[in-house]
């Protein structure tokens, strides 16, 4: 009696990710022609986008946390997101389920991204930073926008001041708002992202709860 090895070999593409903070128990390679089931436990985004051969890929889901992309032909690229919005009125409020209860530097190191989808274009954009501390002292964040090639910050800081050094508890910044020029148009994609500076090291940001964005449009 003879037998017969068959053997089909496919060929192994890489997985790679941007934007996610605990990637160590996650696939880092994808055979050819089969599908990969990608589940996040730590941390997981809200939302991803996913590039495979350095192209734009849309044939996947995200479910519970479970992104499952079909037919792998390449290698993947993985980006989280962490509040994406599509804005349609004049406020948008971020909660602390949006943001997964980040870490301050995990804030402050996030892109967001938005897109204008209100049929005017932004003039003006406002922003409010709540979050959880502790300590004395004052935390500033200064917000910075980019869109079309153009970015934009402001030296007026919203800052978030911590009064007890025995008591947790949630502060809301100062308004601080930035004029847009040239001016948003719209279904115009920009970002969001808080500079970190800090005056002293008396103040513990805990975790975001929320911030709002107000829009005033032309």
């Amino acid at each position: 009696m003879e037998g017969v090895l068959n053997f089909k070999f496919r060929k192994v593409f890489t997985v790679s990710y941007s934007n996610i903070t605990d990637t160590t128990s996650l696939p880092t390679t994808a055979l050819d022609g089969k599908s990969l089931t990608v589940t996040f436990t730590n941390s997981p985004p809200n939302g991803v986008t996913v590039k495979m051969n350095n192209e734009d890929y849309t044939d996947f889901t995200y479910t519970n946390h479970i992104l499952t992309i079909q037919n792998v032909t390449g290698d993947i690229q993985i980006t989280g997101t962490n509040g994406e919005v599509v804005i349609s009125n004049g406020t948008t409020t971020i909660t602390n389920n949006d943001v997964n209860g980040m870490t301050f530097d995990e804030f402050t190191n996030t892109t967001f991204y938005y897109v204008n989808n209100s049929g005017s274009s932004i003039k003006s954009i406002a922003f409010t930073v709540t979050a959880n501390v502790i300590g004395s002292g004052n935390q500033y964040l200064y917000p910075t926008i980019v869109y079309n090639g153009t970015t934009k910050t402001t030296n007026t800081a919203a800052y978030l001041q911590a009064t007890s050094s025995s008591n947790a508890q949630d502060v809301t910044s100062r308004s601080v708002s930035m004029n847009v020029n040239p001016r948003l148009a719209d279904q115009t994609e920009f970002t969001l992202k808080f500079d970190n500076r800090q005056t002293n090291t008396r103040i513990t940001v805990n975790y975001i709860v929320s911030y709002t964005m107000t829009i005033t449009y032309q």
